[in-house]
């Protein structure tokens, strides 16, 4: 039972790590890819204009990587409450 939870912690940290390390690869890189993020949205956006006729692609053009920097506060939430979720789950279920 112990082995367990000491397995369930170290595959939890390395998924954990991996994450991390993906996250801080996608910062880096980001504004590498943005100007091919705002092109090939802005060319769906027309492509599909009849769909979403509100959304115009120039409104894309004035966004820039740092206005998203509030993010990771709600997506680090989310992350522990899915851990907080899943470890109650595996308390639930082995004891």
């Amino acid at each position: 039972m112990i082995l367990v939870l000491i397995i369930t912690f170290f595959v939890l940290g390395i998924v954990g790590y991996l994450l991390f390390v993906q996250v801080n690869s996608l910062a880096r890189d980001l504004p590498g890819y943005w100007n091919t993020i705002v092109e090939s949205s802005s060319e769906f956006l027309s492509e599909y204009q009849e769909i979403f006729p509100q959304a115009e692609g120039s409104e894309l053009k004035g966004l820039q990587p740092q206005d998203f920097s509030g993010v990771t506060k709600y997506l680090f939430r989310g992350i522990s409450s899915t851990i907080s979720f899943l470890f109650s789950v595996l308390l639930w279920c082995c004891f």
